[in-house]
């Protein structure tokens, strides 16, 4: 028996249409209970914004208090 490696699948995967491929993504959402949708916050930021972003960790405040969430950039 032999086996499917990673690269396989990409090869496989990049010899696919466009529909194809939507296609496959629907069933795996479906099949697995997941959505490779991006979150809303992600869909609404501007192009080029995520590879601008300096290097850092996003830190958090702590619940409770106000404006509790995320707050900022901190350098590692």
């Amino acid at each position: 028996m032999s086996t499917i490696s990673k690269e396989d699948v990409i090869k496989f995967i990049e010899n696919m249409t466009v529909l194809e491929l939507s296609e496959l993504v629907k069933e795996l959402e479906e099949r697995f209970g997941v959505s490779a949708a991006a979150p809303m916050a992600m869909a609404m930021m501007p192009a080029g914004a995520a590879e601008a972003a300096p290097a850092g960790r996003l830190s958090r405040r702590g619940a409770g208090t106000e404006g509790a969430g995320w707050h900022g950039v901190r350098r590692s």
